[in-house]
């Protein structure tokens, strides 16, 4: 993390180093204390912010996916049934999709996992830079 242009592609190299960095690993978690050792060797401020995860989305997308054609069937033979079934679905999907609320996301394991945060302010500064990346 340095400015020139060896040294950020050398990071992304250590970076990649950290195989299997899926949310939630010891991969990841090694890749966040790396990303934040750096961030302190460039004199920043740095937090680690612990964070849990739950990474199983297409698992949530495919129970989805069953619950409607299970809602549809049912709706054949009990129509107010199926249509319970289909707007619990609907909702669940809403809510995953937009990150406001889970309902079958629930039921899958969570995991530890971090944010790594360096912020200076600048009272003087002309302009707000916020540079968001994953590392997972």
């Amino acid at each position: 993390m340095t400015d020139d242009k060896s040294g950020m592609m050398e990071t992304i190299r250590d970076i990649c180093r950290f195989g299997g960095r899926w949310p939630g690993t010891n991969a990841q978690r090694e890749t966040a204390n790396f990303l934040a050792e750096k961030l302190r060797q460039m004199d920043r401020d740095v937090d680690v912010e612990p964070i849990r995860v739950r990474p199983d989305f297409g698992i949530v997308h495919a129970i989805h996916a069953v619950l409607a054609i299970i809602g549809s069937v049912v709706s054949i033979y009990s129509a107010p049934l199926g249509v319970v079934i289909l707007l619990f679905t609907l909702i669940s999907t809403f809510g995953d999709l937009t990150t406001r609320f889970y309902l079958v996301r629930r039921f899958m394991p969570s995991r530890a996992s971090q944010n790594v945060f360096s912020g200076q302010k600048k009272p003087d500064a002309s302009a707000t830079l916020v540079l968001c990346a994953h590392h997972d």
